[in-house]
């Protein structure tokens, strides 16, 4: 359905009605599929997807904007317990034999795809906005989490752990129009978490939306260029929780692809959004209540903690002393230095926290958890 923003002003010149044509409008159109997928949470960034498949059945709906000269944005919206929001960036430019871009579809042109393969731009795979001959409007993305340049995690928007909507805007460059497609919500569909119960999920999929919308974010927004991921975070201001927690883990930490501190902080945020690892201070300072039945996000009881404290000496930190090695916390992995690690158990039926015990060897003296707090 073709949907027009009011005019912001009655009287305006020929040359402001047409300078005002970039973003002049949203188009909605119905939705069939909407896929977020996580199957390894917490340990396996690249295996993340999503996926938008839009197809509106005699639609009043028309191609506005040139993506192949201009380029164009999808932006993807998950909203529930932990909303995500995620903004990709499909680069101007012509497809060619192993280069990525656009290529426009029929004469007249009807519409345009975008194929990247290698991930040279980013995780967007293929998308494709068409008006077809029999009068359907067609939007179709395909994300993969393993493609893209720099690091992961290259999806940062994950299944929210109950999901309850979400959808996509696909916005053409240089004044082009941007497509709504909704799911959930006032669109209606069938709403699938799975597991039902439980966090992380590792699926969020709604079929089949019987009405058109616009969805509306409600978390974190990350742009991801061709060349870098900038991200933009809008965190409530909430007094220091519990959020959950990573799986057990040895001292040195290994967790979304990266090292020691890092790679836990990442984690800890891609599946609590606004949270990072949690020092053990925030541990002794947060209620037993947040404590009690505490599960990790495999859904395993939570029985002790990794005591990651920065005034406390390096070589009780899990630090990779060793000759060669980075200098940095919780990157160290066998026993052969002086380098040890600190741990505190917790009573998972009570809350309670025990002593911060020492000398915990990082590598053979078995694992504790990452606790994430917000």
């Amino acid at each position: 359905m073709h949907v027009r923003r009011p005019a912001l002003a009655l009287a305006l010149t020929v040359t402001a009605v047409l300078a005002s044509r970039a973003g002049a409008a949203d188009q909605t159109v119905r939705g069939k599929n909407f896929l977020v997928k996580d199957p390894k949470p917490g340990v396996d960034a690249s295996k993340r997807g999503i996926g938008v498949v839009a197809t509106e059945s005699a639609s009043n709906d028309s191609l506005v904007g040139n993506p192949l000269a201009n380029g164009a944005t999808v932006e993807i919206i998950a909203n529930g317990t932990n909303p995500g929001d995620q903004v990709f960036t499909l680069p101007a430019g012509a497809a060619g034999p192993g280069v990525p871009g656009w290529k426009a579809l029929g004469n007249p042109v009807a519409g345009y795809m975008y194929k990247d393969a290698a991930g040279v731009n980013g995780p967007v795979k293929t998308a494709l906005i068409k008006k077809a001959g029999n009068g359907a409007f067609i939007v179709i993305v395909n994300i993969k989490g393993a493609l893209g340049p720099g690091a992961q995690p290259h999806i940062t928007v994950l299944p929210p752990a109950p999901g309850t909507d979400g959808g996509m805007r696909f916005t053409i460059g240089g004044g082009g129009d941007s497509y709504c497609v909704a799911f959930g919500g006032a669109a209606g569909g069938k709403v699938i978490n799975a597991p039902a119960k439980g966090t992380p999920n590792k699926l969020f999929k709604i079929v089949a939306p019987t009405a058109e919308a616009c969805p509306s974010a409600a978390s974190t927004t990350t742009t991801t260029t061709t060349s870098s991921t900038t991200t933009t975070s809008t965190c409530p201001s909430t007094p220091p929780s519990v959020r959950g927690a990573l799986p057990a883990t040895v001292g040195r930490f290994n967790f979304n692809a990266q090292l020691g501190l890092p790679g836990a902080n990442a984690a800890c945020n891609t599946n609590f959004a606004c949270s990072q690892a949690c020092t053990i201070q925030q541990l002794q300072a947060a209620p037993a209540s947040e404590l009690v039945g505490l599960k990790d996000i495999n859904n395993t009881a939570v029985t002790s903690f990794w005591a990651i404290d920065s005034t406390a000496p390096i070589l009780q930190q899990c630090n990779d002393d060793a000759v060669g090695g980075s200098g940095l916390n919780w990157e160290y992995g066998t026993a052969h230095t002086a380098s040890r690690g600190e741990q505190v158990t917790l009573n998972n039926g009570t809350g309670a926290l025990g002593p911060v015990t020492m000398g915990i060897q990082c590598n053979i003296a078995g694992t504790s958890w990452v606790g994430c707090c917000q």
